[in-house]
């Protein structure tokens, strides 16, 4: 925690190649969704909003073994798309290859991810749930549509 803490300090000082210091970390050291919403929405999440084309890399996140790092595609994305960062992967290539983990934690992961992005790209983010509306876990949509009004629901699920 206090190394995730120093290196989010630093993040002025990031460089393309603080990636694979970065990724080594959430690899060797992030084992449980504390460390890694901690270290992804923070010190990782500014280096994805810094250098956008490194967003590409965490693909390969969504197949690894440890549900962090799964759980570490979307969460690392949420400053980005907080930031309205436009260079960064589609949250919703993340969510796709996400869609069914059996991993409940990695489920609530994408499903916050995308009500972040709800919140700049309401119409597309609703879009993309009325689709896999039916098919989506119910614990990733419910995390997706929170901050939706009642009336919202209603209007455009079967809620």
């Amino acid at each position: 925690m206090i190394a995730y803490d120093f290196a989010y300090r630093k993040r002025k000082h990031y460089r393309l190649d603080t990636y694979d210091v970065f990724e080594s970390w959430l690899y060797k050291y992030v084992n449980d969704w504390g460390d890694c919403d901690d270290f992804t929405t923070h010190a990782f999440g500014y280096l994805i909003h810094d250098f956008p084309e490194l967003s590409q890399r965490i693909i390969s996140w969504t197949k690894h073994e440890k549900f962090a790092v799964r759980r570490a595609a979307a969460t690392v994305l949420i400053i980005p798309i907080k930031k309205q960062n436009e260079s960064i992967i589609s949250p919703f290539v993340i969510s796709d290859l996400l869609m069914h983990d059996h991993h409940y934690l990695v489920l609530k992961g994408y499903g916050w991810m995308l009500k972040i992005y709800l919140s700049t790209h309401f119409d597309d983010v609703i879009e993309y749930l009325k689709r896999h509306e039916i098919a989506m876990p119910r614990i990733s949509f419910r995390y997706a549509i929170e901050k939706l009004n009642q009336e919202e629901k209603k209007k455009y699920f079967n809620l």
